[in-house]
This record gives structure tokens, C-alpha cells and sequence, in this order.
């Protein structure tokens, strides 16, 4: 999120500082409390605010509007050409998890992952198709 600001910084020549806090739920309290004029979030922590009407999205960085928030500009469609920007989460274990225990979870994760795809996709998050 913080790169995506400075990409916003760049590209619209303002001066935002950015102001570190420990989690999206903290930075989304700070917004909501007014101690910050702008947040730079994901989708599914924001929604929820987003719905109950304690924040206002000013646009995507997908390059095309996310069905949760149909009538919310693209970066794009606000100005910025080319402006795109899509998350990235992954799951991490320790380094000593064993390599058969990392092969089952790899599995398990996947069948679920699959059979969530539409679980996943309410809550504001594209899901790309399994390899």
C-alpha cells in the first residue's frame, strides 16, 4: 500500500506524507477518526467502512472497476493512464516445516482456495485462475 501512495505522489506531483501505523485496521481508524486526510487500502478491510458510509473511495488501482464498488472510477478513468496496481498475499510457515508437511498444506490450500473462489470474490478480491 505504501508504494501504490508514493506511485499516487508521483504521478499527481502532491505532497503526501506518509504516516506508518501497524495494520490496515489502524490506518482505517485513523481515517475514520480524521487523523489522516487519505488512505491507501485493499478492498476487503475498506468495504465494510466503505458501505457503512465512514469512508469514500476515490477510485481502484484495477485497471477496471471492481463489481463491489460499480460506480467507483479506475485510476485510470480518474486521470492516470496507466495506473494499475493489484495485491499480492501469500501464506508463510517457518523455516524449519517440513518439506512433506509444506507438500500436504500446499494441497489442502489449494482445494480450498478453489472451492472459495466466489467466497473470496464477495469480499472484493480477483482471483485468478488455479494453476
Amino acid at each position: 500500500m505504501h508504494l501504490t501512495a508514493e506511485l499516487l505522489k508521483y504521478r499527481a506531483q502532491v505532497d503526501i506524507v506518509h504516516v506508518p501505523y501497524r495494520g490496515a485496521a489502524a490506518a482505517m481508524s485513523a481515517l475514520v477518526a480524521g487523523d489522516v486526510d487519505m488512505l491507501v487500502d485493499s478492498l476487503p478491510p475498506s468495504l465494510p467502512h466503505i458501505r457503512a458510509g465512514r469512508a469514500r473511495p476515490l477510485a481502484v488501482t484495477t485497471p477496471e472497476r471492481v463489481p463491489q464498488l460499480p460506480d467507483v472510477p479506475t485510476m485510470i478513468e480518474a486521470g492516470f493512464p496507466g495506473f494499475e496496481v493489484w495485491g499480492w498475499s501469500g501464506v508463510a510457515t517457518t523455516a524449519g516445516f517440513s518439506v512433506r508437511t509444506s507438500t500436504f498444506a500446499s494441497h489442502v490450500g489449494k482445494n480450498c482456495f478453489n472451492s472459495s473462489k466466489n467466497a473470496f470474490r464477495s469480499l472484493g478480491i480477483s482471483v485468478p485462475s488455479a494453476r
